[in-house]
């Protein structure tokens, strides 16, 4: 993930319902890691409970509503158009119907 860009990661968490505490754990060493390399982790819908509690040493995680407003808000702060935004995006999730993406 670091090593795949310059700006920031945006994360969409739109289907997701809950976490655990592991997966909020590995949000905040991910950002961690991005902020070591310069880089920044932002969240797109967390779940409804709102539940992400970083530790006091975590650098800052933005939030946002949505996806679209993820996107509107970072090319809004670095000027860039849509047309220079590249997006990967995970496949073969167990039960997913993302495949051929």
């Amino acid at each position: 993930m670091v090593g795949r860009g310059s700006g920031p990661v945006i994360v969409d968490l739109t289907e997701l319902r809950s976490w655990s505490a592991e997966g909020q754990l590995a949000i905040t060493e991910a950002v961690r890691r991005l902020a070591a390399a310069g880089r920044s982790l932002e969240l797109a819908a967390i779940p409804a409970d709102g539940s992400l509690v970083p530790r006091g040493d975590c650098p800052p995680i933005p939030v946002h509503a949505d996806l679209a407003g993820a996107l509107a808000a970072h090319s809004s702060r670095h000027g860039e158009p849509p047309a220079g935004r590249h997006q990967w995006r995970t496949t073969g999730w167990p039960g997913g119907d993302d495949a051929g993406e």
